[in-house]
């Protein structure tokens, strides 16, 4: 028979509230300085899909930090989306650090809503997009601007619709213009939120299909009904170039659904992925066409049609002469595929094919990068790096460390990151089992994987890659763990301890929280689990304490043990309920086609009843949520 305390925890999965049992079931006494709920919610954070950028010298680092404390009101997505401001940089400041003093400064200073960092080649520049301008309203159009690092002054540079586009902005060899994504000129800013948000139908063909689901807004302009999974003209923008000297304005692409977009190494080239159409109703499954132009003249050339790529189309990457492109094919119909093509046109060649990595297309796949002299192409499938040669001659697993996966680092940046240029490569690495992280070398002749150093910490912000400096021998990247909040590091080409460059939160630092360990557990059905168990602040060994338990249906969350508050979300920090003498235990759990209460049961009760043997968790008071 299962312990009586089992038996109160059953009832909680069923309702998936959060409720403490027992007799005594009031809320232990508060311990000195526990976390307060503003506390959480006001401390700023390291923005979501901005990764920082080093200056050509080296000698600063821009980043972004939203700033929730400004987040006073609630707004709109249909503003966000009229005016072009990305959600990620809501309520976000310009911050740089100045990497030999130490010192760092908010350029922006809390005005307005400031994002996508990027300097210019001769490091006088820092291009950024924001709605600084705008007086008097929460969000207003965004415009490029520029922070002039001589005379310290920030200047709105012409007044061209620009809109976010997950890229970022990006300066034009010359020094003198940034490439941007643009609303549509046919249809302005107006034009296409109402697009978007009427759902307008998209040309393609239904042959075959006879059941439709129709949805659309009828009091929309033009709206008609549309059968697509996705509304595909969220995509539809213009690219182009501002000068920032005049604030002219150069459209290079009208009115085309472009998922993705990146400048060349050489900053005279652009390639991007065109949304053609679904390949089959209802698969999830895209085709792209990848094109390639020359900034300096009107003619793109479509190196590659009907391409399966995932819906964001990103997997497609330069090689280090900017002189071939290659991209590996990705969605729920492909198989797991890298070409190369000459940006110039031709056959793509296949380099590499491999069986899907997740046969139902749900694990996302990361693009290829280069070797430094252009000769091999390295992806990670499944934990472990493998390598292409270019000329097509084989592809095989290149490199592998027992008990953790290795990752590339910057996968955007588009090559290796190989602070010796070209002898070995830095790539991450995490150990499933301990949830540690740390940085590994790999001799890039052998494939012999060599530790550099392991932590207990997490690595990587949400949607934020880590940069590599223009010269190829630094790296920042975000950190964190249980008991520290992100902030960003930089480890330099001697591959030496990495440096705290930044101070994001200061109000959450030095406190006295909960710790936590991965313990393990066997299920009713005799299968390991793992889940984390969190000690209340100033635990005390021998003492009894009421358990919280967290679950997540069919997921891992045990992989939170060194985030920050033990969740993503800041609402969810579960530091409020530590600090105020409650243990936590995050519990893995394993689900299954039509029986999930039973068996999340199976799972998690005895991860329940261990957290109790190990004379942590109180019987009588016992809560699930």
């Amino acid at each position: 028979m299962r312990p009586r305390h089992s038996l109160y925890a059953v009832g909680t999965l069923v309702f998936s509230s959060l409720v403490v049992y027992g007799a005594h079931a009031e809320a232990p006494a508060l311990l000195p300085a526990p976390l307060t709920v503003d506390e959480v919610l006001e401390a700023s954070n390291v923005a979501a899909y901005s990764p920082p950028a080093f200056s050509p010298d080296n000698r600063f680092l821009a980043y972004v930090v939203t700033e929730n404390a400004r987040r006073r009101e609630a707004i709109d997505d249909e503003q966000l989306l009229r005016n072009g401001v990305a959600w990620y940089g809501v309520a976000s400041d310009i911050w740089v650090s100045d990497l030999e003093t130490g010192t760092r400064r908010n350029l922006t200073g809390g005005t307005g809503d400031n994002w996508a960092p990027s300097w210019s080649p001769d490091g006088r520049r820092l291009a950024f997009l924001s709605d600084r301008g705008s007086v008097g309203t929460a969000v207003g159009p965004a415009r490029l601007w520029v922070w002039e690092r001589a005379s310290d002054a920030l200047r709105q540079v012409g007044d061209a619709d620009v809109r976010e586009g997950f890229v970022g902005t990006n300066w034009t060899a010359d020094g003198r213009s940034v490439l941007v994504s643009l609303f549509p000129e046919e249809l302005g800013r107006e034009g296409y939120a109402a697009l978007v948000k009427g759902k307008v139908p998209l040309p393609g063909s239904t042959a075959g299909v006879t059941a439709k689901v129709f949805e659309f807004d009828p009091s929309a302009s033009g709206s008609g009904p549309s059968t697509d999974q996705v509304n595909l003209d969220m995509f539809r923008r213009d690219l182009g170039v501002i000068d920032v000297e005049a604030g002219s304005l150069r459209r290079l692409v009208k009115g085309l659904r472009i998922a993705s977009y990146s400048l060349g190494p050489d900053r005279t080239t652009i390639a991007y992925t065109v949304l053609t159409r679904p390949e089959k109703p209802g698969t999830g499954q895209y085709l792209f066409e990848v094109v390639a132009r020359d900034l300096g003249t009107d003619t793109p050339r479509v190196v590659a049609t009907d391409v399966r790529l995932d819906l964001f189309g990103g997997t497609f990457s330069w090689s280090p002469t900017a002189d071939m492109i290659a991209y590996r094919t990705a969605g729920p119909l492909a198989t797991d595929e890298i070409y190369v093509v000459s940006r110039t046109g031709g056959t793509p060649r296949r380099v590499a094919q491999n069986p899907p990595a997740d046969p139902l297309g749900l694990e996302e796949v990361g693009q290829p990068v280069w070797d430094p002299a252009g000769r091999s192409l390295f992806f990670v499938r499944k934990g472990v790096l493998w390598r292409a040669a270019t000329d097509g001659s084989g592809a095989a697993a290149f490199a592998s460390l027992p008990d953790h996966e290795l990752q590339i680092i910057s996968p955007h940046h588009q090559s290796l990151f190989s602070p010796d240029r070209g002898r070995s490569g830095v790539v991450m690495t995490t150990s499933p089992g301990s949830k540690r992280v740390g940085l590994a070398t790999v001799d890039l002749k052998t494939g012999a994987v060599s530790l550099l150093f392991e932590e207990d910490k997490r690595y990587g912000g949400y949607g934020t890659e880590p940069a590599i400096s223009p010269d190829g021998t630094r790296v920042a990247y975000i950190a964190e763990d249980a008991l520290n909040p992100a902030d960003l590091f930089v480890l330099g080409g001697d591959l030496a301890r990495p440096r705290k460059v930044s101070q994001v939160a200061p109000a959450l630092t030095g406190r006295v929280l909960g710790k936590a360990e991965i313990i393990e557990w066997l299920s009713l059905d005799g299968e390991t689990m793992r889940g984390a168990l969190v000690y209340p602040a100033g635990y005390e060994r021998g003492k009894l304490y009421p358990l919280v338990v967290k679950v997540y249906g069919g997921s891992s969350i045990s992989n939170d043990l060194n985030r920050f508050g033990y969740a993503i979300a800041a609402v969810e920090n579960l530091q409020l309920y530590a600090t105020r003498g409650y243990a936590l235990l995050l519990a893995d759990s394993k689900l299954n086609l039509g029986t999930p209460m039973v068996d999340l049961m199976k799972s998690v009760m005895p991860g329940i009843d261990k957290a109790v043997e190990l004379g942590v968790a109180d019987p009588k008071r016992i809560g699930v949520t």
